[in-house]
């Protein structure tokens, strides 16, 4: 369903309730820049051996020192994911959206379906002791679950814990998206993102393509960005 991320405000670094674990060095001279590109380019655990990148650390550092690593969500994650969500549209979205028409598009603004949590396309991020700190995929399912053309992807969830907002987290994600796709021989990526994301898109490279009154039940509609990025030849 519709996406979200980074509004650029600084997060706290740790966890206090969940202190990093030993294996999990931080770092404290890598910048911003880095940390959203070396978490961009890397393939992640649970895609196929063939496609994996042997080069890249077992974790990242987020921009601000917090220690995480990438990885294909699974069908048991559902429960956290959905918790991610309520809270990140619950807080990000206000400023955006009124009170009743934001509360009335929540439920189903954060449903994860099943289908795509059991798919190789769906990633999140995991920080220490294992907290869900972002989440995000595509697949060849509109937010409607219909199948689109040969070619085409659709994002979905692009989702960062509003205490971790601006840490690169949200562009790592979108970086293994957007990686996952091309190895897939995806052409097009579509999304229909709220308002608040729309900047987030424009900073990964989705051009918009106009407002749209973005369908949540058949009773409810949001209004929302249409976007997309070619990734033929480029």
């Amino acid at each position: 369903m519709p996406p979200l991320n980074d509004m650029g405000d600084p997060p706290a670094p740790i966890d206090p309730h969940c202190p990093p674990h030993p294996s999990l060095p931080l770092s404290a001279s890598q910048s911003p820049a880095e940390a959203q590109g070396r978490a961009g380019a890397r393939l992640v655990g649970g895609t196929p051996p063939a496609l994996a990148d042997p080069t890249r650390p077992p974790q990242e550092t987020s921009a601000y020192g917090l220690p995480y690593s990438l990885r294909v969500a699974a069908p048991q994650d559902a429960a956290e994911i959905e918790d991610l969500l309520r809270k990140a549209y619950g807080r990000l979205l206000v400023p955006d959206y009124g009170g009743a028409e934001l509360a009335a598009a929540l439920p189903g603004l954060s449903a994860a379906y099943p289908a795509f949590l059991a798919s190789p396309t769906c990633f999140i991020a995991e920080g220490p002791c294992g907290r869900i700190l972002g989440c995000g995929g595509w697949s060849e399912f509109s937010p409607f679950r219909a199948r689109s053309f040969a070619g085409l992807g659709h994002v979905h969830h692009i989702v960062t814990d509003p205490d971790h907002i601006g840490s690169g987290i949200g562009a790592a994600i979108f970086g293994q998206v957007e990686l996952s796709a091309r190895l897939a021989g995806i052409t097009r990526l579509h999304a229909l993102v709220t308002r608040t994301a729309a900047g987030f898109f424009r900073a990964q490279g989705m051009q918009a393509m106009g407002e749209v009154a973005m369908r949540i039940t058949p009773e409810i509609r949001l209004p929302a960005e249409e976007m997309h990025m070619d990734l033929a030849g480029v």
